[in-house]
């Protein structure tokens, strides 16, 4: 092989790995952004199980009595 040759052929090597590389690069990041949109899907539905607790509690009603290893909490 001629020097212009190996040149060539070692550039097009860099420039596959190169490709390569960016191609991993992008899948990481799409992967990061997936993990962050479901982490927050998460809470929006904890939030959203949490507010229909909270709106199922009435400031009007005595609170349940809790009983347990024998104690009682009475409001």
């Amino acid at each position: 092989m001629t020097k212009l040759v190996k040149i060539q052929t070692t550039k097009e090597k860099k420039q596959e790995m190169l490709a390569d590389l960016s191609g991993q690069v992008k899948s990481v990041v799409v992967r990061n952004k997936a993990a962050k949109m479901q982490k927050v899907d998460c809470l929006e539905i904890v939030v959203k199980e949490f507010d229909k607790e909270i709106e199922k509690m009435s400031h009007l009603e005595p609170k349940p009595q809790l009983k347990e290893q024998g104690l009682v909490y009475v409001a």
